[in-house]
């Protein structure tokens, strides 16, 4: 496999194999880990999809009305806690 120029970082491309393998697909978040000198593991993140989850699952304890407001505000509390990661 060969890397990329892109912008000022390197690029990879992902055999299909590990695509499917892995479930991902185009602008789906990835994580990667430094797991050795010379090795590196990428798996799904999923921490957006699960507080998105989790904020949804708090909208029926609000009053009828207010579901618009508290799903800007979930979404927004969401990009911020992700963006410290």
């Amino acid at each position: 496999m060969k890397l990329a120029k892109w912008g000022n970082s390197l690029a990879i491309r992902i055999p299909v194999e590990v695509v499917e393998q892995l479930g991902i697909g185009p602008n789906e978040e990835v994580e990667i880990k430094v797991t050795g000198e010379n090795s590196f593991e990428v798996t799904r993140d999923r921490r957006r999809q699960d507080a998105l989850r989790r904020c949804a699952s708090w909208q029926c304890r609000f009053r009828p009305g207010t579901n618009s407001i508290v799903k800007r505000f979930t979404i927004a509390l969401t990009a911020a806690c992700l963006d410290d990661h």
